[in-house]
């Protein structure tokens, strides 16, 4: 039985970008990365490391929409795999609602959330395909 590469997915954010990692079925949150200068680096030590069969992509509305796609371009031909936009429109709110319901401690959750939106975005995409 051949193990299949794991899906990347990426919410995308002017300041910082959400990473998720497909295991199986499922989608984990991976990490943070900063929207600067290093990110085409950082991006390549996570493709280098993993090795994904492709990349999964929230995208939202308007502005933020294009920019996702824009990020999605420059993914598809750095690394040359395929991409699958997702509608991510309130990932993040569903995240923070998730977060904030299931923790009584809600302060402790007031942080950076990318990464658990990347997850939600991914998992989304893992549950359509089956």
């Amino acid at each position: 039985m051949t193990q299949q590469n794991p899906i990347l997915a990426f919410d995308y954010g002017l300041k910082r970008i959400g990473v998720a990692l497909s295991k199986g079925s499922l989608a984990e949150p991976l990490q943070i990365l900063p929207n600067d200068e290093k990110i085409w680096s950082n991006i390549k030590q996570l493709v280098d490391q993993f090795k994904p069969s492709q990349f999964v992509i929230g995208v939202s509305e308007r502005q933020m929409a294009e920019l996702s796609q824009n990020f999605g371009k420059t993914l598809q031909s750095e690394f040359n795999l395929p991409i699958t936009f997702v509608d991510e429109s309130f990932s993040s709110e569903q995240v923070k609602h998730k977060l904030h319901s299931s923790k009584p401690n809600k302060k402790k959750y007031q942080g950076k959330i990318d990464h658990f939106a990347a997850a939600l975005i991914l998992q989304d995409f893992l549950d359509e395909q089956g």
